[in-house]
């Protein structure tokens, strides 16, 4: 088990994950203080500036914490580990269903409806000045509605502790899916919300073509694998008239995109 220093409230289970950096883990933990209920606990590094002001620290903890929509991972509680100057934060933890797999096996009804819980959550998080960043198959849970067969409701997990403004000062810490994310955040350009609308471009392709969109660097127009991107299979998406919303989704420059994900 990694070494972490947490409350003694939660009981270690397991690594869900661990990240790219030995500070990056994901663990469930069973929550003593909720009848040893699950729990998600994500650890990872913070700037260093933010454990010299204390009080910037307890203002982005009550922030995050504010935070609760019905198409959101739900944060419950937030630990500083100042000689570590690490942060941990627990969400509550879900059972669900792999996103791309099952909404592909969804009516046209029932997909247009997790469609539209995407976009309300996200709405809710560009609302409060916030973006995810990291929207991919793996950060989307889709759990059954016991009283309605083929319903789902939507959770988008690992939400971003900063919001916009402070992500844009330490974009060390940002996390994305390098097929998934937005190509402003790939090649280090100024980002906001409307990376996340890319990113829902990027899913509606892999869900609808078969796999994740081209992405292309919106400086030159080039892919980033070097190629010119020509390809443009959104002419073939059913139903016809979401073909033209991908499309407009997947543009390589943030300003010829959708404003809002209304």
């Amino acid at each position: 088990m990694h070494r972490l220093r947490i409350s003694e409230r939660f009981g270690l289970e397991k690594v869900l994950h661990q990240g790219s950096r030995s500070s990056e883990c994901t663990f469930l933990a069973s929550d003593r203080a909720r009848n040893n209920s699950l729990a998600v606990i994500k650890t990872y590094k913070l700037p260093e500036f933010f454990f010299r002001d204390p009080r910037k620290l307890l203002f982005a903890a009550d922030q995050f914490l504010s935070l609760s929509h019905p198409g959101l991972i739900q944060p419950l509680d937030v630990f500083f580990d100042r000689g570590g100057q690490s942060l941990q934060v627990v969400f509550e933890y879900y059972s669900g269903e792999p996103f791309l797999s099952t909404l592909k096996s969804l009516s046209t009804v029932h997909f247009l409806d997790i469609l539209s819980q995407i976009c309300r959550a996200l709405q809710y998080l560009h609302s409060r000045n916030r973006a995810h960043l990291d929207l991919h198959p793996g950060n989307i849970l889709l759990l059954p509605v016991m009283s309605s067969p083929d319903k789902w409701t939507v959770k988008l997990l690992d939400l971003p502790f900063l919001p916009i403004p402070d992500l844009r000062k330490e974009r060390d810490i940002i996390r994305f899916n390098t097929y998934y994310s937005a190509p402003e955040l790939l090649v280090g350009n100024a980002f906001d919300h409307r990376a996340d609308l890319y990113s829902v471009g990027v899913l509606l392709h892999a869900v609808l073509i078969g796999e994740p969109a081209t992405r292309v660097d919106p400086a030159t127009g080039l892919g980033l694998g070097a190629e010119l991107v020509n390809d443009d299979y959104t002419s073939f998406i059913t139903p016809e008239f979401l073909g033209p919303i991908v499309k407009k989704l997947l543009q390589p420059s943030p300003e010829k995109r959708f404003g809002s994900s209304y």
